[in-house]
């Protein structure tokens, strides 16, 4: 996301409760004079779930300096923050996103052009409702809060697609003894619970991007909770275990154990489905979210979050080889 402006507007009216519109001015008048850091935290929580959108700021994609002391990051994640905060406290009273014109039609060409994608602004809402949630007392937080701000949010972005299309790409990586070795430690503690772990995953994931549900046929027009479905279940538990086995046996074999026939259905499925960059770095935070849960505390580390890590890029990789358009016959 870009930022600038305030005043004239996007079309459409909007419908904003006064319930809601108090929410959210109650939560901005506490965050307004420290919206620099909170800015600052909300674009770190971004990159820290999905990392390849830095990728999508050319003032990053070079540049050595630590996301936490970057200034010209510092600059953009508050102007954007503002923004966004603002245009939900004149919600209600303008029935309207009130960013200039001329900020909304640069926002969704840049986003257009950078490859922004849907999965992008789920990344981008999660972010900011979590971002937010910390920055506000615990006792102020609620549902009804986290449904204003995810409103008022969505009304934004709505005005952004207006000038945008869609887009995604990338991947490649190497695996050590000591990688192997955590793995393999972690993947023994979960294993029996796998059914149970696996599921909890796909839930991670369709919490940070609530819009993945529609690459999912059994899901998209099912009327089962989440947390019920049999369907859900069960490809939650396949693809769960054949990202752990593929994980457990990397070294060993020096490539990604899954039958070639099951990665290249696996590439065309995705392909088809337009899953991008930003699904695969959602799951890939929903996976070592996961994991972090799905074992002792004590055994969790840096260092084994980026063996799992490493491992689940050599999955994607040899996924991204089969995303192709299906050939004719």
């Amino acid at each position: 996301m870009a930022a600038n402006g305030s005043n004239v507007v996007s079309r459409g009216a909007v419908r904003f409760t006064e319930e809601q519109e108090a929410l959210v001015l109650k939560s901005w008048a506490i965050m307004k004079n420290d919206s620099a850091h909170i800015g600052h935290r909300f674009f770190l929580k971004i990159f820290e779930v999905a990392p390849s959108a830095r990728q999508l700021f050319s003032f990053l994609r070079n540049s050595d300096v630590p996301l936490e002391k970057n200034p010209k990051l510092k600059i953009h994640a508050m102007a954007v923050f503002v923004m966004t905060c603002e245009a939900a406290a004149q919600l209600r009273k303008t029935g309207r996103v009130t960013v200039r014109d001329t900020t909304i039609k640069r926002l969704g060409a840049t986003h257009f052009k950078n490859g922004v994608s849907d999965a992008h602004f789920e990344v981008a809402k999660f972010a900011l409702l979590e971002t937010i949630k910390e920055a506000v007392p615990a006792s102020m937080w609620s549902p009804a809060m986290k449904g204003a701000w995810g409103e008022a949010y969505d009304h934004l972005v709505a005005a952004i697609k207006q000038g945008m299309k869609p887009a995604a790409a990338n991947g490649a990586v190497r695996f050590t003894e000591e990688q192997e070795a955590l793995v393999l430690k972690s993947w023994a503690i979960m294993k029996d619970d796998s059914a149970n772990i696996g599921h909890r995953f796909f839930l991670k994931i369709f919490e940070v991007a609530p819009s993945a549900r529609q690459l999912f046929s059994f899901l998209r027009n099912s009327d089962v909770p989440l947390e019920k479905n049999p369907k859900l279940k069960k490809h939650a538990m396949a693809v769960f275990v054949m990202t752990c086995e593929a994980a457990a046996q990397l070294r060993k074999t020096g490539r990604v154990t899954v039958r070639d026939t099951t990665i290249k259905r696996l590439g065309a499925t995705h392909f088809k489905n337009g899953v991008s960059d930003a699904h695969f770095e959602v799951a890939r935070f929903a996976l070592l979210e996961t994991i972090k849960d799905g074992i002792p505390a004590s055994m969790w580390s840096p260092e084994m979050k980026n063996a799992w890590g490493e491992a689940y890029e050599h999955l994607v990789a040899a996924i991204k080889e089969g995303m192709k358009p299906v050939a004719l016959l």
